[in-house]
């Protein structure tokens, strides 16, 4: 975030507080589940300004983790799901990224992409 490169700690904080309150104003039981990431993924995906970007992929990062940690989901299913959400003008640069194989499903791990 850029208020911590910066070491500005009041930008720092609005940052963690925009880029987190979705998940702070929500009981845990609603948040960490597969139907969440879906509307996160609905609400964002398709935005290409770069704030908005980082913001979803902040969110979905962690949140996908848990859900996957908790086996309510695959690593395949974590990162098509990801990749579904960005605009169609960045899918196939993130594809040749982070060396994802349509063909592969091994490939398709976004912890071992991020």
């Amino acid at each position: 975030m850029l208020g911590y490169v910066e070491r500005d700690w009041a930008a720092l904080k609005k940052e963690m507080l925009d880029a987190f309150w979705y998940t702070d104003s929500r009981p845990d039981s609603f948040v960490y589940t597969r139907q969440y990431l879906e509307n996160i993924c609905t609400e964002f995906g398709g935005r290409d300004d770069t704030e908005t970007l980082k913001s979803f992929h902040r969110t979905y990062e962690h949140i996908s983790g848990v859900v996957t940690e908790r086996g309510m989901m695959v690593e395949y299913e974590r990162t098509e799901m990801s990749l579904r959400a960005l605009p169609k003008r960045l899918w196939r640069k993130a594809i040749t990224k982070l060396g994802l194989n349509l063909l592969e499903l091994r490939t398709f791990r976004l912890s071992q992409a991020s």
